[in-house]
């Protein structure tokens, strides 16, 4: 269909073969699948240099990050496939600087949240960036998020969290 088409448009057309990797073929479906699973690093490499991101504007969020010891960023996404609901270690990118982060992804069990929401915590980040853009690439998946039995076993979580994205355990 597509060479008929290029053909009576007196386009030139050279068909590509099917790429495999690992005995599969690569295909956006693939690919699509991959990032819904929340196996980023198989994604990525599929995709080749440029790997899975999330990128957009930072947006007033609850605030509650702030008081709990972990202010974050909340990116507004615009229509974009996501990684399943999870906790995930990442690279946080802010004017032209990388910043080791945790990403949350999903509706803040803990709150009782209904809306779907991406926030990143970014080490070593002390500033206020609302309405600016925030990239988030090679993300990893670190846990489910869930329901705790109280906010300050939460907090213990998010403590131990940070080692994923090398931060001491301590302090």
């Amino acid at each position: 269909m597509m060479h008929n088409y290029f053909t009576r448009h007196d386009v030139r057309l050279v068909p590509v073969e099917h790429v495999a990797e690992g005995g599969e073929r690569i295909s956006s479906t693939r690919i699509r699948a991959l990032i819904g699973q929340g196996r980023l690093a198989q994604a990525d490499r599929l995709l080749g240099g440029t790997g899975y991101e999330i990128r957009g504007p930072v947006e007033t969020g609850a605030g509650r990050g702030r008081t709990l010891g972990f202010p974050t960023a909340n990116v507004r996404v615009p229509h974009k496939l996501l990684p399943k609901d999870g906790v995930y270690s990442s690279v946080a990118r802010y004017e032209g600087r990388d910043y080791a982060a945790l990403v949350s992804i999903g509706t803040n069990p803990q709150f009782d949240g209904k809306t779907r929401t991406v926030e990143a915590w970014l080490r070593d980040f002390h500033y206020t960036i609302y309405g600016r853009e925030l990239a988030l690439r090679e993300l990893r998946y670190v846990r489910d998020q869930r329901l705790f039995a109280d906010v300050g076993e939460l907090v213990e979580q998010m403590l131990r969290d940070r080692q994923s994205i090398g931060y001491p355990s301590y302090g």
